[in-house]
């Protein structure tokens, strides 16, 4: 990203990536030159309700490109709010697509003046923009696995194997002998909610009862 603006001689490129079953829109990838006059930090996650039509804004090539925020404020107030009180005169959106359906775009924004983008320009952007489609769809999809193979589905928290090998890491980090307690955990009458409410309100305890634990979780401590 930093190339990009580099290149493109802007302040800010960044990656929006919808994810669609968690109903979420995530800046999950993002950077901005440090004399950006941009007065707020960016919104990583909000719903997708509050973005609803912006990619109505993207024309049959999957472009956006605009100098004139208001063309926004039509389709979506949320975004157009945030991107005029950042400050932005120019932008360009290009569109990750798959099987049709919208699930985020690369924007490229210019904090400095209005500006007119070539042909050339944009579509050097859009093969960027496949480009980087395909690294993080591969990225994700290996963190996927990553998460299968280490932590529990339901808690998110690291299964036993995994809380070993970083407990292990944990303690040879350690130069001089330093004093270490285990705290065991049960959850009273379990069997009892999963018998006679379902699985799905044992597993809705399970993840209240991570939660609650991982709050309490120091940086150099673990919980499994």
């Amino acid at each position: 990203l930093k190339k990009i603006c580099e290149y493109f001689s802007v302040e800010q490129a960044l990656i929006s990536e919808y994810q669609l079953k968690q109903e979420l829109a995530c800046i999950t990838y993002s950077y901005t030159e440090s004399e950006s006059p941009q007065l707020v930090q960016t919104v990583l996650v909000q719903p997708l309700d509050m973005v609803k039509g912006y990619d109505d804004l993207f024309n049959e090539h999957g472009i956006f490109c605009t100098n004139d925020l208001e063309i926004v404020n039509g389709k979506c107030p949320y975004v157009y709010n945030s991107l005029k009180y950042s400050g932005i005169k120019s932008m360009v959106n290009i569109a990750f697509t798959e099987k049709e359906k919208f699930l985020g775009f690369l924007s490229v924004n210019d904090f400095k003046s209005a500006r007119v983008w070539t042909d050339n320009e944009l579509h050097l952007l859009k093969a960027i923009t496949s480009f980087l489609h395909h690294v993080i769809i591969n990225y994700n999809r290996e963190q996927d696995q990553l998460k299968i193979r280490h932590f529990d589905n339901i808690t998110g928290l690291p299964m036993f194997p995994s809380f070993l090998t970083a407990g292990n890491r944990l303690l040879a980090a350690k130069e001089t002998p330093v004093k270490f307690a285990l705290l065991s955990v049960d959850i009273n009458k379990f069997r009892h909610f999963n018998l006679n409410y379902g699985f799905s309100i044992g597993n809705e305890i399970l993840t209240s009862a991570a939660t609650l634990l991982r709050g309490f979780t120091e940086a150099n401590e673990l919980c499994t």
